[in-house]
């Protein structure tokens, strides 16, 4: 009598575990995107390139998310968030648009930045694209310390490692394209100053 008892528990017990397994195995994150504008953005993604999260990982990605994103494709995620970048005034038509990306996962750097220069093609914004193979585990705790994604922190780096009169809190919160003017010049300014030819010019806001 016990064992007819013991054996339906088991079978039941097997069949839940199941399909909690199976809502893991199909809720798993399978490839992780990292985008740097001005706003730093985590873009999570599940099975059939489905986005499960979209993360801040600085207050002004904060401005540009909302619960919008969760179960849509990727190009209709990208999409909304230009159409964010565009609305809080972090980019206009008019503008190129440098922004670092790293992917990690299924999904491949070549697949998303060509989606990149494709959704904001549309939206008339050209995209210079700097792509980021890999990052350390140092990156991603450096990322952490200083608000920014670990892909922005290995690029620091790379401009750090070629100018040893630059430290990574120098630079560290420029935006892509004041990064992009360092790594090819060599030459930063502090905030409040803008780099003229081979000089530092304190900014003047004239009402």
């Amino acid at each position: 009598m016990k064992k007819k008892i013991i054996i339906p528990i088991i079978v039941c017990l097997v069949i839940v575990i199941g399909i909690i397994g199976f809502i893991i195995w199909n809720n798993r994150t399978v490839s992780t995107i990292t985008l740097d504008i001005n706003p730093s953005v985590e873009i999570n993604l599940y099975k059939r390139e489905k986005v499960k999260s979209v993360v801040a990982l600085n207050d002004d990605a904060k401005d540009i998310l909302d619960d919008n994103y969760k179960g849509k494709s990727l190009d209709d995620s990208f999409e909304i968030l230009i159409s964010n970048l565009i609305e809080k005034g972090y980019v206009d038509n008019e503008n190129n648009l440098d922004v670092i990306l790293h992917v990690d996962g299924k999904i491949t750097n070549k697949m998303v930045s060509e989606q990149i220069e494709y959704e904001f093609g549309k939206k008339g914004i050209h995209t210079e694209i700097v792509i980021i193979e890999s990052v350390t585990k140092e990156d991603e705790e450096l990322a952490k310390k200083y608000n920014v994604s670990p892909a922005k922190i290995a690029y620091v780096k790379s401009i750090i490692q070629d100018n040893d009169n630059i430290t990574l809190e120098n630079i560290v919160n420029d935006s892509v394209s004041e990064l992009k003017e360092t790594k090819e010049t060599g030459k930063y300014c502090d905030e409040g100053y803008t780099l003229e030819g081979d000089f530092c010019l304190k900014e003047i806001n004239i009402c």
